[in-house]
């Protein structure tokens, strides 16, 4: 917030400066407060699972333009599982959306003992490329530096949706729209 506050000192009156901020919407009501003070707004809520094959609910702060617009997909986004795994594999989703992804392995895990695919009768879990997709990134967008599976899940466990952002982002396009 010390940072946002000394861009708004800086950047000249006639210029805008847009900015947003990103939380679960699982942390503490008292937390969730005392941003909202210190930012002077509310949240708002947007959840992937409008826009993607998992569920990934977050809060986002901010000045941004339509922040507050329904979601809505992309048309070549995968809005389902299925859309996402890896064809000619004989994978098979068990269900349409996946819970929220998280640095912890048993995230992949649909409720307590259930995992999203089965491939030739049995479970199975998701794929590192298909856990890319399902975030909006392009297939080996994590496989760097020999990272490990766990890894790559840790990674993407960190990352933001791609089409919730873009969806968030569209309407500086218009606002930046060059003659």
């Amino acid at each position: 917030m010390r940072i946002l506050r000394l861009l708004q000192q800086t950047t000249p009156p006639e210029r805008p400066l847009f900015w947003f901020f990103e939380n679960v919407v699982f942390m503490g009501h008292q937390d969730k407060m005392t941003i909202s003070r210190f930012l002077e707004c509310n949240p708002v809520l947007v959840d992937a699972k409008d826009v993607s094959p998992a569920h990934r609910a977050r809060y986002f702060w901010g000045n941004l333009p339509g922040m507050d617009r329904p979601s809505a997909a992309l048309v070549d986004s995968p809005l389902r599982l299925q859309d996402c795994l890896e064809p000619h594999c004989n994978r098979k989703a068990k269900f349409s959306k996946v819970r929220t992804i998280t640095t912890r392995a048993n995230s992949l895990k649909q409720g307590e003992t259930s995992l999203p695919v089965e491939m030739d009768g049995k479970e199975d879990t998701l794929w590192c490329t298909e856990l890319e997709r399902l975030f909006g990134f392009p297939d080996h967008y994590t496989d760097v530096n020999n990272l490990s599976r766990g890894d790559r899940q840790k990674l993407l466990g960190q990352c933001w949706s791609v089409p919730v952002i873009h969806h968030l982002l569209a309407p500086l396009k218009d606002f930046y729209q060059c003659q």
